[in-house]
């Protein structure tokens, strides 16, 4: 008798363990949150300029620079937008900012985010500053989070 209540307390045990892990109640705090999109979005920027304003960059080296921080398809989507700006005259980033971050959901291993940022920018007419709300998606894979997808939300109601 006590043989079937252990193993029958054992297989209730593991069966909301698995719940847990799949449904995101494991998931780690605001402030970690914060950290991982805050970090991602900055490095992307820091690379992003680099290659713009840098014409040495052939497609294998943005790509390769990129994958540091994006997945597909995000990182094709950049990619081909990059192409269209080297060598530009755009304005330069001075620094970005993320101000707020919002986990909206998560489906297996991709987390979506609401996310709020200020873009300290500096142009022809000087400083400014530009605030920009997101929807951001990241895929961890083998314990490493990158960015999946990022979508300027006043974009999507043009």
């Amino acid at each position: 008798m006590k043989i079937k209540y252990r193993k029958s307390l054992m297989s209730i045990m593991t069966i909301i363990i698995i719940v847990l892990i799949f449904t995101g109640f494991t998931y780690q705090d605001k402030d970690s949150d914060d950290k991982i999109i805050s970090d991602l979005m900055v490095e992307r920027t820091r690379i992003m300029q680099k290659i713009m304003f840098n014409s040495d960059f052939n497609n294998e080296a943005m790509f390769e620079s990129l994958s540091a921080v994006e997945r597909h398809p995000l990182i094709e989507e950049d990619c081909e937008a990059l192409k269209r700006y080297i060598d530009s005259d755009c304005d330069i980033v001075i620094n970005m900012k993320v101000t707020n971050v919002k986990r909206t959901a998560k489906k297996a291993n991709i987390i979506f985010y609401d996310v709020d940022a200020v873009w300290y920018m500096l142009g022809n007419s000087g400083h400014y500053t530009n605030d920009a709300q997101y929807t951001v998606r990241t895929i961890t894979i083998n314990g490493k989070t990158k960015l999946y997808g990022l979508e300027n939300i006043m974009d999507s109601f043009l």
